[in-house]
């Protein structure tokens, strides 16, 4: 289960995970552009940041959006919701004697079953257009720079070719899965997000509105024991 207390993560991490993959173009989860930030975790440290907008990476930052929020359930659909990964934290045939579940090979492992998992609940939707090649690119996008942020979260993203519009799944192992999280503890909720290459207006909104919602124990642990998927998609709601 998840750690109750604040949300411990770490910002170098975060910044690198959340790379907008466009040069020059980098956004954390917790910088927020032309939107003032109550409060900011750092190094498990809550500290008040009022954020001027402004720019960033040598940007203008457009305002237009700034006092509208987005609602993050349209864009998660109820059939991309899996409140129990089949993916186990180790194989269930042949364990060797000198298993880690944080070894490099388990690590690998269940991260290429969850991706499958991840892109089975996206093709339920429709919104994929070559499976086996998305699973690639997640897989290399993980080895690259891995998507999981600590305090049991793995928010996997990519922009890629083989969806049209931004689309979001959710998945919960109750147990939990070695994600090569900084922590090194297991990922339980995974958020996962694909946009198409050119759509940089949606997903940077994305991004300002679902770190309200992973700056919130309490609101993480909803996720936990969510019931159903009508209950998830109502936590996917932004906090007010």
């Amino acid at each position: 289960m998840l750690r109750e207390g604040l949300v411990k993560v770490n910002p170098t991490r975060v910044a690198r995970c959340f790379d907008v993959c466009r040069p020059g173009r980098i956004i954390s989860l917790f910088v927020i552009r032309s939107f003032r930030l109550s409060s900011r975790f750092l190094n498990g440290t809550l500290m008040r940041v009022p954020y001027r907008s402004g720019s960033l990476a040598g940007e203008s930052c457009p305002t237009t959006e700034r006092n509208h929020a987005l609602k993050l359930r349209r864009f998660l659909h109820a059939d991309a919701i899996c409140l129990e990964l089949e993916t186990k934290e180790a194989p269930e045939d042949d364990v060797p004697d000198d298993f880690a579940p944080n070894g490099r090979a388990n690590i690998n492992r269940v991260r290429e079953s969850v991706l499958g998992e991840i892109i089975q609940l996206f093709e339920r939707t429709g919104a994929v257009s070559n499976p086996k090649r998305l699973l690639k690119e997640l897989v290399n996008r993980e080895k690259k720079s891995p998507t999981a942020i600590g305090n049991g979260l793995a928010i996997p993203h990519l922009r890629t070719l083989q969806v049209k519009s931004f689309v979001m799944a959710f998945a919960r192992s109750t147990d939990g899965l070695p994600f090569n999280a900084p922590d090194e503890e297991p990922a339980h909720l995974f958020f996962a997000m694909l946009a198409p290459p050119y759509d940089d207006r949606t997903y940077l909104r994305v991004y300002r509105n679902l770190a309200l919602i992973l700056s919130d124990p309490e609101h993480l642990q909803n996720f936990m024991t969510a019931r159903d998927a009508n209950e998830v998609l109502r936590n996917m709601e932004l906090i007010d």
